[in-house]
């Protein structure tokens, strides 16, 4: 890869030779410039590296891994995040590039150049031990997560990056000796997803699985997940939520629909169009339609999942509900202090009129969120709700909506507030999308001429795991929307909604959705404690 087309030489002139983009861009980075054109030349690279990570020769890439693993010890915060950042972007290229080589007939010369690319072992070990390291340092926290998460995720594969699993054992039993003293300082996104993951590690294996982690978890949530208005918690609701089914080990999860808010700016612009236009590109330049290996043909039986939404019955009624173990408790208590602390800021705001941001909104609607949600995914799995939490999530998702009233917010922060209740209504995947992909193949129906029958007995498995996790999200809507106090809550953000935002937005036509959970015969009674 170069860094651009090489000018014709001119007439008389000899040609000049064509320069190497990549190998100019690590020069910059090691050349001992400034922190910020250091910075900036890594950003470049990680954009390569997500884009044309298959298309990079071998030397070249090897030549990128070992600077970044330099960088990774640097006594710069900043430099070490995006090193971090490069080399998750490399674990997650090595994995299409094992996929392709799956999906690729073998030739020889296809399978020499698997070989030239080739890793020392050494050096996924050498990248785990350098993010596990730096994961309890609050300036490279989540970027070290972040590696750590994508590494130990890959590993079960074992395709394209060999690291030991002796080797994620021990870090990982090193991380839960100490992670309520010296645990990763903030609960962020990327934090939530490799705990969550270190959990399923660790069940597998019965020296951690005695140590129990979920616990030591719940210990480090208590000291680090506390929320203010100043400083909520910085995860999202879906990455939440997997941490804390983890440490439950619950059954039954949840599958709500929790998308991030997209900037309005021109780069965001041409990337959703870019997305939305891939498949007509790809088959006007290439020829190709998507990849048919994800359907496969499979024949329907009874034991397999309907082609249509069935509710699952989960037997709610009060008698039949248990009540919460210990770590379910600790983690319901852990939330009830944060919310007070949150509610008692918020009843200050709205009485005081106080100026806040509209992102610190949005956050705090986060934080009740969540809570609310796990109330309701343990009546989901037969365990009580507490109604005190239920209530004081309802109450300070009220308070922070009825500061939209006197706030000087405009219409898009406004609309980014009533945002972030979008996974209480949303039903379907497809309703979050604002543009989606162009469809390739015709449903069907008289357009296509395909009968239901048939396309329901060539039904693939994808489809099938997408309507089980749609039914799981149903019946988790249904329990929610019939807990105490949240019916005020949908009809307020309605009116807000009405109120404020006169154009059609994300929020539009979902109104109607908890009337459409609660119009199907199933009123469960729901049991508090």
């Amino acid at each position: 890869m170069n860094s651009g087309a090489t000018p014709l030489p001119v007439k008389g002139e000899k040609k000049r030779k064509m320069d190497n983009g990549i190998s100019s861009l690590l020069f910059g980075i090691h050349s001992g410039s400034s922190q910020q054109a250091c910075v900036f030349n890594l950003q470049v690279l990680l954009f390569l590296i997500d884009r044309h990570w298959l298309s990079i020769h071998h030397s070249l890439k090897l030549g990128i891994v070992d600077s970044l693993i330099q960088l990774a010890t640097s006594d710069e915060p900043l430099i070490q995040n995006w090193a971090f950042l490069c080399l998750a972007a490399v674990v997650h290229g090595e994995r299409f590039l094992a996929k392709a080589k799956d999906s690729t007939l073998p030739s020889q010369s296809f399978q020499s150049s698997q070989l030239q690319t080739a890793y020392e072992s050494t050096t996924w070990d050498s990248i785990w031990t350098h993010s596990t390291r730096r994961i309890n340092a609050p300036s490279t926290c989540r970027a070290a997560s972040h590696v750590a998460y994508a590494l130990i995720f890959q590993a079960p594969g074992g395709l394209s990056v060999p690291l030991p699993s002796y080797r994620i054992l021990a870090e990982i039993e090193s991380l839960a000796s100490d992670l309520e003293v010296q645990g990763p300082s903030h609960p962020y996104d990327s934090v939530c997803n490799f705990l969550s993951q270190c959990i399923k590690t660790a069940n597998q294996d019965a020296r951690l699985y005695r140590m129990h982690l979920e616990d030591k978890i719940i210990g480090w949530m208590t000291d680090h997940w506390k929320a203010t208005k100043l400083r909520p918690t910085p995860q999202t609701l879906r990455d939440g939520i997997d941490l804390l089914q983890a440490v439950c080990g619950v059954t039954r999860e949840s599958f709500l629909v929790s998308r991030p808010s997209v900037p309005v700016c021109s780069i965001a612009a041409v990337i959703t169009k870019e997305s939305t236009e891939k498949n007509v590109r790809e088959f006007l330049l290439s020829a190709k339609l998507p990849s048919p290996s994800q359907r496969t043909p499979v024949r329907t039986t009874d034991n397999q999942i309907p082609s249509v939404v069935r509710e699952i019955n989960v037997g709610v009624g009060i008698a039949e509900l248990m009540p919460p173990q210990t770590r379910e408790r600790k983690i319901s208590a852990i939330f009830m202090r944060n919310l007070e602390s949150l509610s008692d800021e918020w009843e200050n705001v709205n009485e005081n009129r106080i100026s806040v941001t509209a992102d610190i909104a949005c956050q705090t609607v986060h934080c009740a969120l969540i809570s609310l949600v796990f109330e309701s995914l343990l009546v989901y799995n037969g365990m009580a709700a507490n109604r005190h939490l239920v209530q004081a999530s309802t109450k300070l998702i009220l308070s922070v909506t009825r500061s939209l009233h006197g706030s000087t917010w405009n219409v898009a922060e406004k609309a980014s507030v009533l945002h972030a209740l979008e996974p209480l209504v949303l039903l379907d995947e497809e309703e979050a999308l604002e543009s989606s992909a162009w469809e390739t193949m015709l449903p069907p129906g008289t357009g296509s001429g395909i009968k239901k029958h048939v396309f329901y007995s060539l039904a693939d498995k994808f489809d099938a795991l997408e309507r089980h996790a749609k039914a799981q999200r149903m019946n988790l809507l249904r329990i929610i929307w019939q807990l105490p106090d949240v019916r005020d809550l949908f009809f307020l953000s309605c009116s807000c909604r009405n109120q404020f935002l006169g154009r059609k937005t994300s929020l539009s036509g979902h109104c109607n959705a908890p009337q459409a959970i609660l119009s199907v015969d199933f009123q469960p009674n729901v049991g508090n404690r």
